[in-house]
């Protein structure tokens, strides 16, 4: 886990309340790993800080144009991805991966859906 970001949560307590309220409503709302609401309920389930996420989002869109689409249906293919910009993605799952690319299907970019399925 990236330090700066996860003392931020844990380190903290006004910052952990707020997170544990976030994760209490999207859960109330049907957001889970599973089903994602969006890209970045699914950064925060993952500890994942927002200029990660964002830089994830733009290689996978530069991909996405480029004649390599078809890479992206590879979960472990983006795990790489993912972790050139956060490390401790090393240790995400076959789920976590997919909840980012559902959520970012479902945030920013709908035509990827038809990669994860």
């Amino acid at each position: 886990m990236n330090q700066d970001f996860g003392n931020l949560f844990y380190n903290n307590s006004d910052a952990t309340l707020v997170l544990n309220i976030l994760r209490d409503l999207s859960a109330h709302l049907g957001h889970s790993l599973e089903n994602p609401l969006s890209l970045y309920l699914v950064c925060l389930d993952l500890l994942m800080p927002v200029e990660v996420c964002d830089s994830i989002y733009i290689d996978i869109l530069t991909i996405f144009k480029s004649k390599d689409k078809e890479k992206l249906s590879d979960y472990k293919y983006v795990k790489k991805i993912m972790i050139k910009h956060f490390p401790e993605a090393k240790n995400f799952s076959e789920l976590s991966v997919k909840a980012y690319m559902k959520g970012l299907s479902k945030s920013r970019f709908p035509e990827l859906i038809t990669m994860i399925e």
